[in-house]
């Protein structure tokens, strides 16, 4: 055996085996439920056909972020629409980015990560989201909710009728991204 096999052996044996793991994302969607006196709210926003990849582990790959225009959140109606787009001041910030910095695999189903949320501009990091893998109606899907103040973006949530109806400073925020199941080559393995 040559001195250069040997050392191609010890290498390989003592260099860690690298796996690229990822997730192709095909679908996107964000609710955020809220309360007021009155009662509650919602409001979502929801993309298909996406097809990002989201890298797993701490690879070195850039982190997965998408950009939401204020404007497409429905609330379900136009009163509450508008309320909302003036909560986020859309006309002055039109967009929300969502960045996932960082995921990791914890075990069978369970990942936590590292959020970057930007608004208004100004933005939140929320270390040790936890997320959850599973299945929704034969579709696997990685979820996660959090909670967020509007009071910690300097945002004031409306009030109505001289004060009598308010709305809450938390609100519930939910992120579920749909999975792509398909066998074709997956991306994280283009070299």
């Amino acid at each position: 055996m040559s001195i250069l096999s040997i050392i191609l052996l010890l290498i390989s044996l003592t260099e860690p085996a690298k796996t690229e793991s990822c997730l192709v994302i095909e679908k996107r969607s964000i609710t955020i439920n809220g309360d007021t006196s009155l009662g509650g709210f919602s409001c979502g926003y929801e993309v298909s056909g996406v097809n990002d990849t989201l890298y797993m582990n701490n690879l070195p790959y850039s982190p997965y972020s998408f950009t939401i225009p204020v404007e497409a959140f429905k609330c379900g109606n136009f009163l509450l629409n508008r309320d909302f787009r003036a909560t986020l001041k859309a006309e002055e910030y039109p967009k929300v980015t969502v960045q996932v910095q960082s995921l990791q695999e914890q075990g069978k189903g369970l990942l936590t990560g590292c959020i970057k949320l930007s608004l208004v501009g100004k933005y939140k990091t929320l270390d040790d989201v936890e997320f959850c893998q599973g299945f929704v109606n034969g579709k696997q899907t990685l979820t996660t909710s959090f909670v967020f103040h509007a009071s910690e973006f300097k945002l004031k949530p409306p009030q109505k009728l001289g004060g009598l109806v308010t709305t809450s400073d938390k609100m519930n925020i939910s992120v579920s991204l749909v999975l792509n199941n398909s066998t074709q080559k997956s991306p994280c393995l283009a070299n």
